[in-house]
C-alpha cells in the first residue's frame, strides 16, 4: 500500500511535469507560428510587385505547414477559370492548366468559400475527378496520378468578399490536414488576399497611367509635324506601347476608290 502511495505521487508529479512541459512547447510554438505570419504578412504588404507577391506567398505556406508543395491560383473574373500563378515544389506549365469552379480541392474551395482537403485522394477523390483536363487529353483524375502527391489541402482567397483565387499545398504521403494546418493557411490566404489585391489595383493604376502618357505622347506626335508619312510611324510605334500588342498597322481610306490602303506598320512585315 505505501508503495503504492508512493508511486501515485510520483506519477502526480510526473503528470504536472509532463503537462507543464506541453504547454511551454505549445507557446513556443504558437509564438513561433505568430512570428512566422507576422513575417509572411510584413513581407507580402512591403512590395507592390505581384510576381513578389506570389512568390512569398508560396514560400510562407510551405515552411508555415510543412508541406512539400504549394501553388497559387488566381481565378479569371471573365471566364470564371482558376489558372495557377507560381508553384514551389512543382514545375508550373508542365502540371497545371486552367481548373473549374467545383473541380478538385481549388475549384471546390473558391465555390464553396471554404478550406477544402483530400487526406488521400487515392480512397477519397475530389469533385469532377473524372471530368477530361482542359487541353491536355486525360481526366484532371488521370492527371492528378502523374503529379504523385497523396493529400491536398485548398483555403480560398477572399478580398473584400471577392473570390481572388486560392491557395493550395500538397503531401507526398496520405496526411489528415491538422487543425493547426488549417488554420494558419487561413490566417495566411487572408494576408495573401489583401496583399493580391493591393498588387493587381496598382498594376491597374499603372497601366492606366501608361496608357495616359502615351496617349499624350500621340496627340504632342500628331501637332508637332505636318508630314503625315513620319506622323503615321509614329503613332503605329506609340499605339504598340500603349495598347501592348505588339503589333499595329494604320490604315487610311481613299474616298475616291472606297478602298483602305496601309500607310504605317510597326512590327509587321
Amino acid at each position: 500500500k505505501e508503495d503504492a502511495e508512493t508511486l501515485t505521487a510520483i506519477g502526480q508529479q510526473v503528470g504536472l511535469a509532463v503537462e507543464t512541459a506541453r504547454l511551454f512547447q505549445e507557446t513556443e510554438r504558437r509564438a513561433r507560428e505568430t512570428a512566422a505570419l507576422g513575417a509572411a504578412g510584413t513581407a507580402m504588404v512591403s512590395t507592390l510587385d505581384l510576381s513578389v507577391v506570389l512568390e512569398t506567398i508560396t514560400e510562407s505556406a510551405i515552411s508555415l505547414i510543412g508541406a512539400q508543395r504549394c501553388a497559387v491560383f488566381e481565378l479569371d473574373p471573365e471566364d470564371q477559370l482558376l489558372r495557377a500563378r507560381t508553384t514551389r515544389g512543382v514545375e508550373l506549365k508542365a502540371v497545371f492548366t486552367p481548373q473549374k469552379l467545383g473541380q478538385g480541392a481549388v475549384g471546390s474551395a473558391v465555390l464553396r468559400r471554404e478550406p477544402v482537403w483530400s487526406p488521400d485522394i487515392e480512397h477519397q477523390p475530389l469533385p469532377m475527378y473524372d471530368e477530361m483536363w482542359q487541353g491536355t487529353g486525360m481526366t484532371l483524375w488521370e492527371a492528378v496520378r502523374q503529379r504523385g502527391y497523396r493529400a491536398i489541402l485548398a483555403v480560398p482567397m477572399i478580398s473584400k468578399e471577392t473570390v481572388l483565387g486560392a491557395i493550395c499545398i500538397y503531401w507526398n504521403e496520405v496526411h489528415v490536414p491538422e487543425e493547426r494546418e488549417i488554420r494558419l493557411l487561413t490566417v495566411l490566404t487572408q494576408q495573401a488576399a489583401v496583399a493580391l489585391d493591393n498588387a493587381r489595383l496598382y498594376e491597374a493604376i499603372r497601366q492606366q497611367a501608361s496608357r495616359l502618357r502615351g496617349l499624350y505622347e500621340i496627340g504632342k506626335t500628331i501637332s508637332s509635324s505636318l508630314d503625315l508619312g513620319r506622323v503615321l510611324e509614329q503613332i503605329a510605334d506609340q499605339a504598340v506601347e500603349v495598347i501592348g500588342s505588339g503589333r499595329c498597322a494604320v490604315w487610311e481610306l481613299d474616298e475616291a476608290e472606297q478602298r483602305l490602303y496601309v500607310r504605317a506598320t510597326k512590327g509587321i512585315a
